[in-house]
């Protein structure tokens, strides 16, 4: 039988270790809870006048929105998927007559002054065959659509995207050597291309060629954008083992305002998907800055979805996408920039390709606001 005094003892005791312990008890590791939103379908399965390859998001000078793949035979044909007002508009803009060409990322230029006189839109496309950006202009005379070469170098892995410093006067252009079972350092690469000045002053006599430098050797390299500032380079960069998605991370790089280039052995990690949210095994593909220079990313994976991350790294904000998987670009349009367009392929139908639009956005994307600011 135990005493009156053994019990008290006992009480005694247990009383001190709540008091004393208070943490052990009650902690509650605290996590952030982060905002889940729904895109709505835009350019859906039954609708759809792109094919499996749509790539390529961009918006214009003129508040089109554009993506390759149009036509449905592969990656030969640019066209709009939106129009000035937002509404669904799917009308070709350039396609290679033999389909030797596959374009993949692509971006709009502003019109300098000396080729708003002729010209009404000017674009750049990567084209994966022929290692080369090519220059789009069309024509204010018979409103054709022509096509040259910007840059080019043979040792270009692809190029895949695109991302352009407007009053620098240079782009930068990832890709990747995704057929390899095991990724290593020399799969991807990081290349610049320079031209004799902003490209908000361009004359018509620096319309290209113009040389292509690598800046580095990476894994696989995809997403690629500018800051709004012109101060930051983004890239993604990821590694495969058995052909499967093993790590994927956001590198941040300074550029340098002289020159354009940026040092490969001074990059920082912005975003350790793995890391962040255990997402390490889903690819990344398009990211695009709004004004505010947050990041948005697509996941190339089975089920569609886009994050936000903020210019810290942070996790911000997910995107569930409702006709699209396996996202593969997005960007910014609609009236005030305000709308983001995401790219795949059609749930209902994976031989198309569809859009997805999210429009709840606060803030305009970057590349819309530097055309209103041009």
């Amino acid at each position: 039988m135990v005493s009156a005094r053994a019990m008290n003892l006992v009480y005694a005791l247990l009383l001190i270790h709540f008091l004393v312990l208070p943490s052990e008890v009650l902690i509650v590791e605290a996590k952030t809870i982060v905002k889940t939103v729904s895109a709505k379908a835009f350019i859906t399965a039954k609708s759809s006048k792109f094919g499996i390859g749509i790539e390529g998001v961009a918006p214009d000078q003129n508040g089109n929105v554009y993506a390759v793949g149009f036509g449905g035979d592969g990656t030969s044909g640019i066209g709009t998927v939106a129009g000035p007002t937002g509404a669904v508009e799917q009308k070709l803009l350039m396609k290679d007559q033999t389909a030797s060409l596959s374009f993949n990322g692509l971006r709009f230029l502003p019109l300098s002054p000396a080729l708003a006189e002729n010209f009404e839109l000017r674009g750049l496309a990567a084209e994966v065959k022929t290692h080369q950006v090519l220059l789009m202009l069309k024509s204010k005379r018979d409103g054709r659509t022509r096509g040259s070469v910007f840059c080019r170098n043979d040792s270009m892995i692809q190029p895949n995207d695109i991302a352009v410093a407007p009053k620098l006067g240079v782009i930068y252009m990832s890709g990747g050597a995704y057929g390899n079972v095991k990724t290593v350092v020399g799969h991807g690469d990081l290349w610049m291309c320079k031209a004799k000045d902003s490209f908000y002053k361009t004359s018509r006599d620096d319309l290209g060629p113009i040389p292509a430098t690598r800046l580095g050797l990476f894994g696989l390299t995809n997403g690629i954008d500018v800051s709004p500032d012109e101060k930051f380079l983004y890239l993604t960069e990821s590694f495969h083992e058995f052909g499967e998605p093993k790590s994927n991370v956001i590198w941040k790089f300074d550029i340098n305002q002289k020159t354009g280039e940026v040092d490969v052995t001074k990059k920082t990690l912005l975003v350790d998907f793995e890391k962040l949210d255990g997402s390490g095994y889903i690819d990344l593909d398009g990211i695009r800055c709004d004004k505010e220079g947050n990041l948005f990313v697509t996941k190339n994976g089975r089920q569609g979805e886009v994050v936000k991350i903020s210019p810290k790294g942070e996790l911000l904000l997910r995107i569930k996408l409702r006709g699209v998987f396996e996202t593969t670009n997005l960007d910014f349009g609609g009236p005030d920039g305000k709308s983001l367009y995401i790219s795949g392929k059609c749930v209902a139908n994976p031989d198309l390709g569809c859009v997805d639009v999210w429009t709840d956005n606060p803030v305009p994307g970057r590349a819309w606001t530097e055309f209103q600011n041009n």
